[in-house]
């Protein structure tokens, strides 16, 4: 056929053409066509999930980050309270000090965690537990 044109053998022609590039589309059977679509669709679904799974990744390890730095900060903060009040108080008694308000806040987390779960549970049919 012409090489001017738009319409090539698909025989004749080889899959790149002279130059590199490839041929129209045009000379392919629809059957092919729709195969390299497939195909290009798989391609563009495969690097989209590799570039949602790499943003991920780097949320995660910058909270990860964030977590060891915000606990650093909390153990010196700690650390500062307590030589603070070693100047008013013995050791034995801010331990004391640190275990109660800890178990304090350890217990109101645990009650308010479990009324805030009760509050939000359906109804279940059959279920002799009432709200």
């Amino acid at each position: 056929m012409t090489t001017e044109g738009t319409v090539y053998d698909s025989e004749a022609s080889s899959p790149d053409g002279a130059d590199g590039s490839r041929p129209p589309a045009a000379g392919k059977p629809l059957l092919h066509q729709f195969i390299e679509l497939v195909e290009l669709e798989i391609q563009l679904v495969a690097l989209r999930c590799a570039r949602i799974a790499r943003d991920a990744l780097v949320r995660v390890c910058l909270f990860g980050i964030a977590l060891v730095a915000l606990l650093v900060g909390v153990i010196f903060l700690y650390i500062g309270i307590f030589h603070v009040l070693e100047k008013f108080l013995a050791v034995w008694q801010i331990c004391i000090i640190y275990a109660v308000v800890h178990l304090l806040l350890g217990a109101g987390i645990l009650i308010w965690g479990g009324k805030s779960k009760t509050k939000n549970q359906p109804s279940v049919p059959g279920d002799s537990h009432v709200n």
